[in-house]
């Protein structure tokens, strides 16, 4: 992925997953990017600390 190719106003990855979820997530939820699989692994009442991203080949996919 070329960083062109994202259609994002955030600037941090907190903010990339609080946009992507629109609202603020919820510890261990999962949401998919492409082939992008991010967990929230822990949060604050106003940041995203720690997220775990997993990247699948396009052979995983099948």
């Amino acid at each position: 992925m070329q960083e062109s190719e994202f259609d994002f106003d955030s600037e941090t990855v907190g903010g990339w997953c609080i946009e992507i979820n629109n609202g603020f997530p919820a510890v261990n939820s999962v949401f998919t990017y492409e082939n992008l699989e991010v967990r929230i692994l822990a949060v604050t009442e106003r940041r995203v600390r720690r997220v775990l991203v997993r990247h699948h080949s396009e052979e995983e996919k099948d």
